[in-house]
C-alpha cells in the first residue's frame, strides 16, 4: 500500500507542475498577444497621423516664391472687376488679389503695385514681359496657348447688347452685318464676334467699356459685344441714364483667370492657383462678388 500511496502522490504532484506550467505559459502568451496588438495599433495610430498630416500639407496653399516679387500686375478699366477710383485701384479681382497676399503673409499694396492699361497695351505687355501679370482675362483656347492663365476666379456672360429701348431684334448671329457694333479693340467680344459672325462686319473700336457705353448712349452703334456685368455697372453709374441693357444673345459664358507670360515661373502659377482654390472652398470669393452687388 505504500507504494501504491507513493504512486499517487508523485501522480499528483507531476499533475500540479504541469497545471502550472501551463497557466504560465498562457499568461505569458496573452501577455506576448497583447504587446504585439498594442503596438500594432500604435504603429496604425502613428501611420494614420502621419498621411493626415500629409494631406493637410497637401491642401495648404504652396508657398510664395521670391518672384513674387518682381511681378508687374497689370490690370484695365474694367468696374466691377477692376478699376482706378481716384489713385485707388478697386474691384473684385483686386480684392481678392490682396486676399491671396494678405493670407500668405506677402507684403502687397495694390494701389502702388498694380498699374492700369488700356486693354490692348495690357496684352503686349504680358506677351512680351515674362515678369507681367495682368486681371484678369476671359478663357479661350487661342488665349490658353499664348499665356499662362491662373484658376478661374468667376465667369463672365458675354453678349450681343443694346439698350432697353433699342428696337433691333437678332434671331442668327449672321444679322449683324446689317449692323454697326462697337467692340473694345482686341477684346472677347471682338473675337467672339470674328469667330461666329459673318465674314462681313462693322466694327467700330474704342480702348474702354466705359467708351462704349458712351457710342451707345449717343446712338453711334446700333449694339455692342461685352461683358453684360461690365455694361449693367457702368449704366448704373450714370444718373442721367433712366434704362437698363437688352441682352440680344449670349455669344459666349468664360471662365476667367489671372493671365501670366507663359514663361512665368512655375512655382509662382502654383502658389496663386493653390491660393485661388483656398479662397474658392472657403467661400472668399463668392462673398467678396456678393458684396460688390450691394
Amino acid at each position: 500500500m505504500s507504494i501504491l500511496n507513493s504512486y499517487w502522490k508523485m501522480m499528483v504532484l507531476k499533475t500540479v507542475a504541469i497545471s502550472e506550467a501551463l497557466l504560465k505559459a498562457s499568461v505569458l502568451s496573452a501577455l506576448l498577444s497583447f504587446s504585439f496588438w498594442a503596438n500594432a495599433a500604435f504603429a496604425s495610430a502613428q501611420l494614420s497621423n502621419s498621411r493626415d498630416n500629409s494631406t493637410a500639407s497637401e491642401d495648404k496653399a504652396m508657398p510664395f516664391p521670391a518672384a513674387v516679387k518682381n511681378v508687374l500686375w497689370l490690370t484695365e478699366d474694367y468696374p466691377p472687376f477692376h478699376y482706378l477710383e481716384g489713385n485707388n485701384k478697386k474691384g473684385i479681382a483686386i480684392d481678392i488679389l490682396n486676399e491671396i497676399f494678405r493670407r500668405n503673409g506677402v507684403p502687397f499694396r495694390s494701389d502702388k503695385q498694380t498699374y492700369v492699361f488700356p486693354w490692348a497695351r495690357a496684352v503686349k505687355e504680358i506677351t512680351n514681359n515674362t515678369n507681367a501679370a495682368l486681371l484678369t482675362m476671359a478663357y479661350t483656347q487661342e488665349r490658353d496657348a499664348l499665356f499662362a492663365l491662373s484658376e478661374p476666379l468667376f465667369k463672365e456672360q458675354i453678349a450681343l447688347i443694346s439698350l432697353a429701348d433699342s428696337t433691333l431684334t437678332f434671331k442668327h448671329i449672321n444679322e449683324i452685318e446689317d449692323y454697326v457694333v462697337g467692340v473694345v479693340r482686341d477684346d472677347i467680344g471682338e473675337r467672339l464676334l470674328k469667330d461666329m459672325g459673318p465674314d462681313e462686319l462693322h466694327l467700330v473700336h474704342v480702348l474702354s467699356s466705359k467708351e462704349l457705353v458712351q457710342m451707345l448712349i449717343k446712338k453711334r452703334v446700333d449694339a455692342i459685344a461685352y461683358s453684360v456685368d461690365i455694361i449693367r455697372y457702368q449704366l448704373q453709374q450714370l444718373s442721367e441714364v433712366q434704362q437698363g441693357l437688352k441682352i440680344h444673345m449670349t455669344l459666349a459664358e468664360l471662365p476667367t483667370s489671372i493671365a501670366f507670360n507663359k514663361q512665368v515661373e512655375p512655382s509662382l502659377l502654383r502658389s496663386i492657383n493653390g491660393a485661388i482654390n483656398t479662397l474658392k472652398h472657403d467661400g472668399t470669393i463668392e462673398r467678396i462678388m456678393r458684396q460688390s452687388d450691394k
